[in-house]
């Protein structure tokens, strides 16, 4: 069942953690009023409280959450896969609060995309704090992925810069000078990137 708190909230807005809106998940079957007292008192909005997390990705896209809190009697693969899912299509840091633990799984609830996971009694005053981490960690984790797709791209340009190169020599006899000399010119020309003239003179040259 889904609860939505329509209130809007935008005065309470965490400047600290530079998100807000909360969609809290109960999959315990007891409601859990401290956890989400305890969340709006440290100023975050709970957009949504629901107790199935199903549809996963389109629930947090819908009610447009920054962070997704946890309350569950133990990971389970189910929720781990839908986590799974969510981390690939739209990454939000995940703050996991379980009545049991369950180190037998620890591995896979971090490869889920899991920001923090506590297996304990939820203490109020330590909400924002354990938010906090996770949050740092999530961005850290963010910023890892991006610079490793910049270098993958880049690497991509580079031998594809290289198989253009390449070409041009074996087709019109120029040394890779006289090669990557066209090829810039090309890209000046054109007004494109040196990567997108390479890869089009390696469709037209490879037919």
């Amino acid at each position: 069942m889904l609860k939505r708190n329509n209130e809007s909230n935008t005065e309470s807005f965490n400047a600290e953690l530079k998100l807000s809106n909360v969609l809290l998940v109960n999959t315990t079957g007891v409601e859990h009023a401290m956890l989400e007292k305890a969340l709006v008192d440290e100023d975050f909005n709970v957009v949504a409280s629901v107790d199935d997390p199903k549809n996963l990705v389109e629930l947090v896209e819908g009610v447009q959450a920054d962070i997704i809190v946890f309350y569950i009697e133990s990971p389970e693969e189910q929720v781990l896969s839908l986590l799974t899912d969510l981390d690939s299509c739209t990454p939000r840091p995940v703050v996991m609060f379980a009545e049991q633990d369950a180190p037998a799984v620890i591995d896979q609830v971090i490869k889920s995309g899991v920001s923090a996971y506590v297996a304990a009694e939820i203490h109020p005053h330590r909400i924002r704090s354990i938010i906090s981490v996770a949050v740092a960690r999530f961005n850290e984790k963010q910023a890892i992925l991006k610079e490793l797709q910049s270098t993958k791209k880049q690497l991509a340009s580079r031998k594809m810069v290289d198989r253009a190169k390449g070409l041009l020599m074996e087709r019109n006899g120029m040394t890779e000078d006289e090669a990557y000399k066209k090829l810039r010119k090309m890209s000046m020309d054109k007004g494109a990137s040196l990567a997108f003239v390479a890869e089009t003179v390696v469709d037209v040259l490879s037919i």
